[in-house]
């Protein structure tokens, strides 16, 4: 089980704000969190139509992989869900990590 930790409400960065991609296309924001030394690695994602909608999200854990490994294997899901789900209306997908 990984660990919750709670940061005190001066020690959390400010979140920057979601900007759409533009009409026709989808946003797919990738992350990785890793504790200790690569032990705990969970990857995360969300995918959004033009309105912020929410179209797809997901989360899980993964084994012991370094920060740059995790980040790519976030996008690699990202990808792999996203062709799983026909959302044809759409023509264009933007990752951002």
């Amino acid at each position: 089980m990984i660990p919750t930790v709670l940061l005190p409400q001066s020690m959390h960065p400010p979140s920057p704000k979601w900007q759409s991609p533009g009409p026709g296309r989808l946003k797919f924001n990738v992350d990785r969190a890793v504790v200790g030394s690569f032990i705990d690695v969970v990857i995360g994602g969300i995918l959004r139509d033009p309105n912020g909608n929410t179209l797809i999200k997901f989360s899980k854990s993964v084994v012991k992989l370094d920060p740059a490994s995790a980040e790519i294997f976030a996008i690699k899901e990202a990808v792999s869900l996203f062709q799983s789900v026909e959302l044809d209306v759409f023509n264009q997908i933007i990752d951002e990590s």
